[in-house]
C-alpha cells in the first residue's frame, strides 16, 4: 500500500495542471518549496492560503495550526478526486474551472477558525450577512454585475451544488450557537463552516466592489466559483440530528429535514460536497495539530507517513496500523490512542450521512466504497 505521504507528495511534485488561475505568491510557493517543506511550515501554509483567497487581508492568528489541514485537504482531494468519479460533469458550471474551484472549497473549508468572529458569543446570523450575503438569491440591490448572481440556486445548472437551502444554513447556524455555548465549547462559539463561508464570500464580493470604481469588470466564471466554493464552505459542517432526542431540539429550530429518520444526505449528485465531505473526514493530521501542548502534536509529515491508502475504482483502502503502532511505541501516549480510535469511528460513521460506505476490515483498515 501506498502511505499518504508518497501520494500527496507525487500529486504535489506534478503540480503544473493546478496552477491554472493562481497568482504569483502561491504559484512560487508550489514551484520553489519542497514538499515536506511546505506541510510542515505553517507560515507557509497561511501565506498560500492568504494568496489564494481574493483580496483577503486578514493577519492570521488563531488557530494557525488548522492551516496544515487545510493544504493537505486540498491535496488529498485531488489525489483521490478520479478514483471515485468526482470530477464535476462536462456541461455544469463547475466543470471549466474544475481544479479552482475545488482548491477553493478546501481553502475556505476551515477558514472560519481563522476568524474572531468564530469566538464572538454575540454575533448574529444578521450581522454575518448584512452586506453580500452568502444565504440569498437576491443581489438587485448591487451594481448589476452582481445580478449574475441573482435566483442562483434556482439555475438548473447551480442546483447540484444545494444539498441545503439558504434558510437551513440559517436555522443551524442558530441551533449550533446555542449548543456550542451551552456546552462552553473552548474552541467555537459559532460554527466555522457558515463562519468562514460567508465571510470569505463576503470579503470576494467587497473587492469587486473596488476594482468596479476603477472599471475592473469581474469574471462571470470567477463569481460563479466563488459563490459555489463557499456555499460548500458553508454546508460542510451541516450533520442531521443524531438521536430523537435530539430531534426535538432541531424541530425547535425548523430543521424538519435533518432529523434522525431523515432521508437527507450528501450524496452523489452534489459531487462537490461529497468530495470534500470524505477528505475531511479520512485526513487525521487536524486531531493531531499543535494547540500549545507538545506531547499532542505530531509533524504533518511524520503522520502522513505512517498512514497508508491504496486507491482502486470508486474504492479505497485506509490502513492506520502503522500509525498506532508509532504512537504505542515512539509517543507512548493513551490519549493520542483514543485520538485516532475517535478518528476511525468518525470515517466509519460517513454510512449515516454520505453515499459512501465504509467497512472496517480490522480495528485499523477501512474499506470505503462508493
Amino acid at each position: 500500500m501506498n502511505t499518504l505521504y508518497e501520494l500527496l507528495k507525487n500529486t504535489y511534485l506534478n503540480i503544473d495542471g493546478l496552477c491554472l488561475g493562481l497568482n504569483k505568491v502561491s504559484y512560487d510557493i508550489l514551484k520553489n518549496v519542497p514538499f515536506d517543506d511546505f506541510i510542515d511550515d505553517e507560515n507557509l501554509c497561511i501565506d498560500f492560503i492568504r494568496s489564494v483567497l481574493i483580496d483577503d487581508s486578514t493577519n492570521i492568528v488563531l488557530n494557525k495550526g488548522r492551516s496544515k489541514h487545510i493544504i493537505i485537504t486540498w491535496l488529498l482531494g485531488v489525489s483521490i478526486q478520479k478514483s471515485f468519479n468526482l470530477k464535476l460533469d462536462d456541461g455544469d458550471i463547475g466543470s471549466l474551472f474544475n481544479n479552482q474551484i475545488w482548491l477553493q472549497t478546501a481553502i475556505t473549508h476551515d477558514y472560519g477558525y481563522f476568524r474572531k468572529e468564530l469566538m464572538d458569543e454575540n454575533l448574529t446570523i444578521q450581522n454575518l450577512t448584512n452586506s453580500y450575503s452568502l444565504l440569498t438569491d437576491d443581489y438587485s440591490i448591487y451594481d448589476e454585475e452582481f445580478h449574475r448572481l441573482n435566483n442562483f440556486s434556482k439555475l438548473h445548472s447551480a442546483k447540484a451544488y444545494f444539498t441545503y437551502t439558504y434558510q437551513e444554513i440559517v436555522n443551524y447556524f442558530n441551533y449550533r450557537k446555542e449548543q456550542l455555548n451551552k456546552t462552553k465549547d473552548e474552541h467555537e462559539k459559532n460554527d466555522h463552516g457558515i463562519i468562514g463561508g460567508c465571510i470569505a464570500f463576503k470579503k470576494y464580493c467587497k473587492g469587486v466592489e473596488r476594482d468596479l470604481k476603477h472599471a475592473l469588470k469581474p469574471s462571470i466564471a470567477i463569481m460563479l466559483q466563488q459563490k459555489i466554493a463557499c456555499f460548500t464552505t458553508a454546508s460542510h459542517n451541516v450533520y442531521k440530528s443524531d438521536s430523537f432526542e435530539t430531534d426535538e431540539v432541531y424541530k425547535r429550530y425548523e430543521l424538519n429535514d435533518l432529523l434522525f429518520n431523515s432521508a437527507k444526505r450528501v450524496t452523489l449528485s452534489n459531487k462537490l460536497l461529497l468530495l470534500l465531505s470524505l477528505v475531511d473526514t479520512i485526513e487525521c493530521s487536524k486531531r493531531f495539530i499543535s494547540t500549545g501542548e507538545s506531547r499532542s502534536y505530531i509533524q504533518q509529515s511524520t503522520i502522513l507517513k505512517y498512514v497508508r491508502l491504496d486507491l482502486f475504482n470508486n474504492q479505497a483502502i485506509l490502513d492506520f496500523s502503522d500509525f498506532r503502532k508509532f504512537i504505542k511505541e515512539k509517543r507512548k501516549d493513551n490519549e493520542m490512542i483514543i485520538k485516532l480510535d475517535k478518528h476511525i469511528n468518525s470515517i466509519l460513521d460517513i454510512n449515516s450521512w454520505t453515499d459512501f460506505r465504509s467497512i472496517p476490515l480490522s480495528i485499523d483498515k477501512i474499506e470505503i466504497t462508493l
